[in-house]
């Protein structure tokens, strides 16, 4: 049987639905607070440099970033407070300070970390917070991070340097004799080496004889040291990176300065003959073991650098890949340290 409901519930609940409508009201609008009076608005604009990925801080670099900051009011000089956070002990960082000068409208700051302790991930934040620089509402940003790793140099002490063919090539000597310092920093499983106060037998400066011209990098040897490789012989293998050790000025045979430029085997297939791509030393050192000698240290304090080639690549009167000097020999360089202790 169909129920039937009585009229008069529907009469009772007409008045308590329009007076639940009647309860509602609306949220008074309360304005935010304003910006503090003569706000300078104060910013960090973007720059990807600094914060798209972690800063590595090696020994050649200056140990401090300059932080650029602006400002949407460019009226009077002022100086800026701000706030400087790290994951860290903050008082290693040596803090600028931000200024204005009347009318500037963009600065920098600079922040120096040379107490930061070495090979530690380290993390940065500065904050401008003070509303009289601040804007509330402001889209830019009030606060910029960036994160910065530092590697410390390493010094093996002396060793004694013998050049067979370069000495022979430009001195005369075949067995030209070098004392220096051996210098490395370690970062994933490579040592990056050079030398450093080279005292030639025959007085020449610097390590291959041509002084401390700035497009020289001082004149030093580089190279690269893998400990925890072994190549064929079980011997930790080393990669010479291709560098600049003389030059010579040949304007009047039409060439100009013409650079003297070192190369291992690998180099010399992968960069200058650009015969293929073989992907990294290792992978070249891998596939080409029982092919190809390259550079190695013994484990016992001694460096035996194979040097392929030395090649001025501008000079092109016989070829248009320059001209090459072939070492024709086993080992072209050897360094031994004075004392050696397993790092």
């Amino acid at each position: 049987m169909e129920r039937i409901v009585p009229l008069k519930r529907f009469a009772l609940l007409i008045p308590l639905l329009l007076l639940a409508a009647c309860g509602r009201k609306e949220e008074a609008y309360v304005p935010g607070e304003p910006d503090k009076e003569g706000c300078y608005y104060v910013y960090f604009p973007a720059q990807n440099a600094l914060t798209g990925a972690e800063l590595l801080i090696t020994p050649d670099k200056e140990r401090y970033v300059d932080v650029a900051v602006a400002r949407k009011v460019a009226g009077e000089g002022i100086e800026v407070p701000y706030v400087l956070t790290s994951d860290i002990d903050e008082s290693v960082f040596d803090r600028g300070t931000i200024v204005f000068a009347p009318g500037q409208s963009e600065t920098t700051v600079r922040i120096g970390f040379g107490g930061a302790p070495a090979y530690q991930s380290v993390r940065v934040n500065l904050e401008v917070s003070d509303p009289q620089y601040a804007g509330l509402y402001e889209s830019e940003a009030q606060s910029l991070s960036f994160s910065f790793l530092l590697v410390e140099l390493v010094n093996m002490g002396k060793a004694t340097f013998t050049q067979r063919w370069w000495g022979d090539f430009y001195f005369g000597d075949p067995a030209l004799e070098i004392r220096a310092d051996v210098l490395y920093y370690e970062l994933d499983g490579i040592r990056y080496c050079h030398t450093e106060n080279e005292e030639c037998a025959h007085g020449y400066p610097g390590f291959w004889g041509f002084g401390n011209e700035p497009e020289l990098n001082g004149n030093h040897f580089e190279w690269l040291w893998y400990p925890d490789e072994r190549n064929v012989d079980g011997f930790q293998p080393v990669e010479i990176p291709i560098q600049r050790i003389a030059f010579e000025d040949w304007s009047e045979w039409g060439y100009g300065v013409c650079n003297y430029n070192i190369f291992d085997r690998y180099h010399y297939w992968q960069d200058f003959r650009k015969s293929s791509d073989y992907g990294s030393f290792l992978n070249f050192m891998s596939r080409y073991k029982n092919t190809y000698p390259l550079s190695y240290f013994d484990g016992e304090g001694g460096f035996h650098f194979l040097i392929y080639a030395y090649i001025l690549p501008e000079y092109t009167a016989y070829s248009d890949a320059g001209y090459s000097y072939f070492t024709n020999l086993d080992e072209d360089v050897t360094g031994v340290l004075d004392h050696y202790e397993a790092l």
